[in-house]
């Protein structure tokens, strides 16, 4: 089966501009993940990043007056360079679908197959944003980037060092786990290693209610001489600052694979992450040979292929109009100090 681009519908140009939109102002907001591992554009088919750990400067010395002062070393680091992979998903208006449109007549008919591949152009940007959030979470809990589907199996090793992946004291499921404990271990592993400190703690709601219940946070919020039998949110965070942790932030996304509800995290991770503005990693985005063959025909401008296109495409037997989003993309992990991986339920 093969199939021809449709220019006559909607402009490629147009839709691809659309999705990007959409992409930044209402996808972006619900993938936080991006937050540390941010887009960036790459016109090459194999992906290049520089990875080093923090390493501060040594201290300066005391010199006599006119002797030249000690040169500072600068930093080494390695490239990691890998191929850029295709995520892809389109999504058909059947040939019964389309014979339905037909029978509105022709204006009203344009109208809503027009309408429809909007809305199917946003579906299918979604699938392909969560597929990548999914490899975010991945990296991020294991240190690799890992396909293993349709038939592809690769595996890029980040080198995340095997402390940075501990495990809890005990199952934070029991209250009597010192999670405190556990959190400050992991802190102090954090700073030892980069110098600074994490700057949020990730976690779930299921975690999240570990921690209400916990025998330690409790005793931790007693006041008066008053244990709470539970407490909350808020309680939380002033335990966590008045033990010089960082705050706690519930990440709790799911997405569906092969129809199965998956979770980007999974529900037994703890993740100790940099603070902002700290570089941890970025995820790549290619050139599709979609964009190429749009940006040849004039449809898109040169500057604008790089990243997540969206095609409507047709074919003739069996009558059917595709809309499909595609790109070319890899997260990569920078700084794999700058991350710790806790399992708190083993």
């Amino acid at each position: 089966m093969s199939a021809n681009f449709v220019f006559d519908l909607v402009d490629p140009a147009v839709l691809t501009q659309y999705i990007r939109a959409y992409d930044n102002e209402v996808l972006r907001n619900q993938m936080a993940l991006g937050a540390w591992l941010p887009d960036v554009e790459n016109d090459a088919l194999e992906y290049s990043i520089n990875q080093s750990t923090f390493r501060d400067v040594d201290v300066a010395e005391y010199r006599p007056f006119d002797v030249q002062p000690k040169m500072a070393g600068r930093q080494g680091f390695s490239r990691i360079r890998g191929e850029l992979v295709p995520v892809s998903r389109q999504i058909a208006l059947t040939e019964e679908d389309t014979l339905r449109l037909n029978a509105l007549g022709n204006a009203q008919g344009n109208r809503s197959l027009i309408n429809q591949i909007y809305n199917d152009a946003e579906r299918m940007v979604r699938s392909v944003k969560l597929r990548i959030e999914l490899a975010r979470g991945n990296l991020l809990t294991t240190g690799k980037f890992t396909l293993a589907e349709n038939g592809m199996f690769m595996e890029a090793d980040f080198g995340m060092p095997g402390t940075h992946k501990p495990t809890a004291s005990g199952a934070w499921s029991n209250p009597a786990t010192d999670i405190l404990g556990d959190l400050l271990a992991w802190v102090q592993l954090y700073v030892d290693d980069n110098g600074f400190e994490p700057g949020e703690i990730i976690a779930n709601r299921t975690i999240l209610g570990y921690m209400l219940g916990n025998t330690a946070m409790r005793q931790a919020a007693a006041f008066n001489g008053t244990t709470p039998s539970r407490i909350n949110l808020e309680t939380v965070a002033a335990v966590f600052a008045a033990n010089g942790l960082p705050p706690v932030s519930i990440y709790d996304t799911v997405v569906r694979v092969n129809g199965v509800i998956t979770r980007v995290i999974p529900i037994d991770k703890v993740l100790l992450m940099p603070p902002a503005g700290t570089p941890l990693g970025e995820t790549q985005w290619g050139i599709t040979a979609e964009a190429l063959k749009l940006a040849a025909k004039g449809m898109i401008a040169a500057r604008d292929a790089a990243g997540i296109v969206a095609v409507n495409l047709e074919n003739d037997n069996p009558v059917q109009t595709f809309t499909l989003a595609t790109g070319i993309a890899v997260p990569l992990l920078g700084n794999p100090n700058a991350v710790i991986c806790g399992d708190v339920i083993p």
